[in-house]
């Protein structure tokens, strides 16, 4: 059995090292829970997408290292990246490609818009047969 985890988070603090950390605790005792739970099953942890904020990326990009970091302590862990090789939703540059996100939706700008999820699953398919 496989699980793929997406990432779920409040974008109504500002960020700081202390909400970072708390961010890592969570995604660490989420990944431990679940793994407890399901011990037979592969977990795949989908990163976390990039924002429109210069601050916020750098945030995220601290937790996805985090994530990475994981896996190569958890074998049964693996980190489906959209950007480390790809840049799905990035240019080259780190800015993100907007036109992949609804902004108009929602305040926080993380959602995808219907040509993002198409994307992603495009991606998601591709990975699954690879």
């Amino acid at each position: 059995m496989q699980i793929l985890l997406t990432m779920i988070g409040s974008t109504r603090h500002q960020p700081s090292e202390s909400s970072l950390d708390h961010a890592k605790t969570d995604i660490t005792q989420l990944i431990s829970f679940l793994h407890n739970k399901f011990q037979s099953a592969g977990l795949k942890y989908l990163n976390i997408l990039p924002r429109e904020s210069a601050v916020r990326n750098n945030v995220i990009n601290k937790l996805n290292e985090h994530i990475k970091s994981l896996t190569l302590s958890q074998p049964y862990l693996q980190l489906i990246s959209t950007e480390l090789t790809r840049n799905l939703f990035t240019f080259k540059n780190g800015y993100r490609k907007s036109d992949f996100f609804i902004n108009h939706i929602s305040t926080d700008n993380v959602h995808l818009s219907g040509v993002g999820v198409i994307r992603l699953a495009k991606h998601l398919k591709y990975l699954a047969h690879n």
